[in-house]
């Protein structure tokens, strides 16, 4: 891929979080890496089907 392609997610939202992932292959999931929670904790992409694990729940804050 070079660095002008565009990459597809496809974002579902829920009532109290969102879950990102791959639009051309849905189990793909993106979620925290080692099940953490914190913040600055690096993203991994992870083959997932069903309902998203803990961390895998994204909640959006508005920045400032």
């Amino acid at each position: 891929m070079s660095g002008n392609s565009k990459y597809l997610w496809r974002i579902n939202k829920y009532t109290k979080f969102c879950t990102i992932r791959d639009y051309g292959n849905q189990k793909l999931l993106v979620n925290a890496s080692g099940a953490k929670y914190d913040n600055g904790t690096k993203v991994t992409i992870w083959p997932y089907t069903g309902s998203a694990p803990e961390h895998g729940k994204i909640t959006f804050i508005k920045a400032d």
